[in-house]
């Protein structure tokens, strides 16, 4: 027979394949936006639920609640707003996607408001799944489904929502010619990343302040 990882063969006519167990498929990593519950106040149409424990299941687009009778759940597109942890202590301010015509985006649910003046800074999560690449027939590659959170970032301005690129010559072709230089410079003289979040909220300030257009 001829030896094969996983796989026993004897060519000779009448010959057996035999196979051995495959790879166990597994799953690692969430698509909750928190790793524990957070304190928060959800702001619904109909109403108001304040300070109960909450998590964000991005990937079902609900909120669930913490409750002496067990989880609750409540649909995003029904939370006009939500506001995790404290007031003045790192509080996350999120916003229903349909106050910055997340349509345009293609992008429902909730949004981060990182920045809110004329030109508003958003964030919006979103669960990803990456599937593992196992090749059962060559006994190859890994069978691990791996969940996460990523997320892209938004500016929104007069009625008009564009999201970031990350690349800097794309970024600065969305604004109108007689301003890209300058914000140009502003980037590079700063230094700058499209990347980082703390230096798009640089970016996003600058930009009110010189009341840039988009």
């Amino acid at each position: 027979g001829n030896a094969a990882k996983g796989v026993d063969m004897n060519t000779a006519p009448y010959g057996r394949i035999s196979t051995f167990g495959s790879a166990e498929k597994t799953t690692s990593g969430s698509t909750y936006l928190y790793k524990d519950w957070k304190i928060a106040t959800i702001q619904l149409n109909e109403g108001e639920v304040p300070n109960v424990p909450v998590n964000v299941d991005l990937r079902n687009m609900m909120i669930e609640i913490n409750t002496d009778k067990g989880i609750r759940v409540i649909s995003m597109s029904r939370v006009r707003r939500l506001l995790v942890g404290y007031e003045n202590i790192d509080q996350q301010i999120f916003e229903n996607t349909k106050a910055y015509n997340g349509a345009q985006a293609h992008i429902n649910g909730l949004v981060e408001v990182l920045v809110n003046n004329e030109t508003a800074l958003l964030k919006y999560y979103y669960g990803y799944t990456s599937e593992g690449s196992y090749n059962a027939a060559l006994d190859m590659g890994n069978n691990e489904t791996k969940m996460m959170v990523k997320s892209r970032y938004f500016l929104f301005k007069n009625g008009k929502l564009v999201e970031v690129p990350k690349n800097r010559k794309k970024f600065i072709k969305n604004f109108p010619i007689e301003q890209q230089d300058a914000l140009k410079t502003f980037l590079e003289e700063k230094d700058l990343t499209l990347k980082n979040q703390s230096d798009l909220i640089i970016v996003c300030n600058y930009l009110n302040e010189k009341q840039v257009k988009f």
